[in-house]
């Protein structure tokens, strides 16, 4: 199973020499913050994009509120 896990750090050389030490299989999206931040904000000043997003949110609320009445 493949996560995405989003690390903020100081120290990327550091969390890479770990990875790699490991045997981490591991990819980078985006080496500067201020790329993904551009992105973002071009997405949501987009409103087929932010419309879509808003979709996603609100099945994915489905879903949860679904498996919250499996549980029950």
């Amino acid at each position: 199973m493949k996560e995405l896990i989003i690390i903020r750090t100081e120290n990327s050389e550091k969390v890479r020499n770990i990875l790699n030490r490991e045997q981490v299989n591991y990819e980078v999206f985006y080496e500067k913050e201020d790329q993904l931040a551009q992105e973002y904000q071009e997405a949501w000043q987009n409103p087929q994009r932010l419309a879509e997003a808003k979709q996603w949110e609100q099945a994915a609320l489905n879903d949860w509120a679904e498996r919250i009445q499996k549980k029950k």
